[in-house]
């Protein structure tokens, strides 16, 4: 693919990244397209396509980019509202339904970092448990893995379908659809946490989380 800028630029292959409508854990008042795009990675040169030139390869196969909500100098914006953990931003209204939006994607292009900011009633993460994590694993999974996100990943396993759909035998493929998640929504901050991870610690500790879950919608 390339950009609208130039036939000569931003060849892929790309790394798409985005939200998937989930509208079975958050209601829509409006109609909602499957999937919002907001980033495209160019794996050649290893770096995040500008804005512009990421709405050209979401639109080129047919996917549409979240709603834009203001462009501003970076340094401007950082004196208002803060940055990095004192960041208060305040999440604007929804373009797809009443009240305010699930988050937003803060982007700064000229030096590609990027922030992912949701609002409270939304976060994918709790506090941790009362018995504090002993492993890296632990700790990855006791931040990420909600039953909010199990519940996403398994609607998408039954095609966003309704709970009745669901099955227990979908714990073969449950915990997995779990993971790639965590990881597709959250590779940046866990890299950050430098964290040692055992994959089979892992898959273990998200199959306990998932199974009683999935019983009880089952039930």
């Amino acid at each position: 693919m390339r950009s609208a800028r130039g036939p000569e630029r931003e060849r892929g292959p790309f790394v798409l990244f985005g939200e998937n409508m989930v509208a079975h854990t958050l209601e829509y008042d409006r109609e909602t397209p499957q999937f919002l795009g907001f980033d495209v990675w160019q794996a050649e040169e290893e770096r995040f396509l500008p804005f512009g030139d990421a709405e050209f390869v979401f639109e080129s196969i047919g996917l549409r980019t979240v709603p834009v909500v203001e462009r501003r100098d970076a340094t401007a914006f950082g004196d208002e509202y803060g940055r990095g953990a004192d960041l208060d931003y305040e999440i604007p209204e929804s373009a797809y339904r009443e009240g305010r939006a699930e988050g937003v994607v803060l982007r700064n292009d000229e030096r590609g970092a990027r922030a992912k900011v949701v609002a409270e009633a939304f976060r994918e993460r709790h506090e941790s448990a009362d018995d504090e994590p002993e492993t890296d694993t632990e700790r990855l999974v006791d931040r990420y893995c909600t039953e909010r996100r199990i519940e996403k990943a398994a609607h998408r396993l039954v095609d966003e379908g309704e709970w009745a759909q669901l099955r227990m035998p979908m714990m073969e493929d449950l915990p997995m659809a779990v993971v790639d998640d965590i990881f597709a929504e959250e590779h940046r901050e866990i890299a950050r946490e430098d964290w040692e991870i055992d994959a089979a610690e892992l898959r273990s500790r998200v199959s306990s989380r998932c199974a009683p879950i999935l019983q009880d919608r089952v039930d």
